[in-house]
């Protein structure tokens, strides 16, 4: 029953951001004409932008691994036509300002949709894929939570089969119709991808009775940590949660074992993303590829 009531949440969500992609103007989210340039740009060029020669202005910095998930589903596309110029509105301002969109938007941008306007809109279903995997990923880490609680006898006596289900539901249903996560999971973006990390990591976390060995639960969460890092450079908020995690759980059995295991971790994560940031450091003289932005 409780496999159902998730499947329901996940379909509900499912319908309701393919319904925003779909309906949303083209560009007309926090920051999506950058976003989608990235990805166009991947699917033009197959390479990483350098943004000392200007390309993707704006989101050039960022990590790539979401754009990657996406570009795939621009590269049907004649090659010339693997972009989709937005001109932006002059007028608008993002703080309070009286004009209603972003950007300029013209008759291409019709029912019946083709060309690059119907690759970037099959790209934002990336984002609403990676949304419904957060959804069952939150619902997912509030039953670990509740499955690893110490509990005194008293509460295993008097625990309620049914808490145990509504509690990790309702998690997922304030996740899945929170109007502005469904508004996110429409968009070209790496927040959404972002989002299902981390609440991989955070269910990987709380798992710590899980079945398994100690260095295979840290290289899991080490690969984790690693793909954030590679979507985008807030995700370095994840690794003390991450690192602390598998500190926990190799404790039980040792200090020794506890520092392997984080060896392990942050040489997956390395593994992972680590390329990435010797790119940066090669490019620019800086790890993050912040400066010259």
């Amino acid at each position: 029953m409780k496999y159902k009531s998730l499947f329901l949440i996940v379909i509900a969500f499912t319908t309701l951001a393919a319904l925003y992609s779909a309906l949303i103007p083209l560009g007309e989210g926090p920051d999506e004409p950058g976003h989608a340039a990235f990805a166009f740009f991947l699917a033009r060029e197959a390479r990483l932008p350098d943004q000392r020669a200007g390309e993707v202005p704006g989101e050039g910095h960022q990590p790539p691994l979401a754009y990657a998930l996406a570009a795939p589903l621009a590269a049907w596309l004649p090659h010339d036509e693997r972009a989709l110029d937005q001109p932006g509105n002059a007028r608008f301002t993002w703080a309070g300002g009286s004009e209603t969109n972003a950007v300029a938007h013209g008759s291409r941008e019709f029912w019946p949709r083709g060309g690059a306007v119907l690759a970037w809109h099959l790209m934002r279903l990336v984002s609403v894929l990676c949304g419904a995997a957060t959804v069952v990923l939150t619902y997912g880490a509030a039953r670990a939570l509740l499955d690893e609680r110490p509990r005194t006898n008293d509460e295993t006596a008097r625990c309620v089969p049914g808490r145990q289900s509504f509690v990790p539901l309702a998690a997922a249903a304030l996740v899945a119709f929170n109007p502005q996560f469904l508004f996110a999971s429409a968009l070209v973006t790496n927040d959404a991808l972002l989002a299902a990390l981390s609440a991989a990591v955070v269910w990987l976390a709380w798992r710590q009775r899980a079945a398994g060995g100690l260095f295979g639960y840290a290289l899991a969460m080490g690969a984790l940590l690693g793909l954030a890092l590679l979507t985008k450079q807030s995700a370095v908020l994840l690794v003390p949660i991450g690192a602390g995690a598998v500190l926990q759980r190799g404790w039980r059995t040792g200090a020794a074992r506890a520092f392997g295991g984080l060896a392990a971790c942050g040489a997956a994560a390395l593994l992972v993303s680590g390329w990435w940031f010797w790119r940066n450091v090669h490019l620019y003289g800086d790890p993050f590829g912040l400066a010259l932005f």
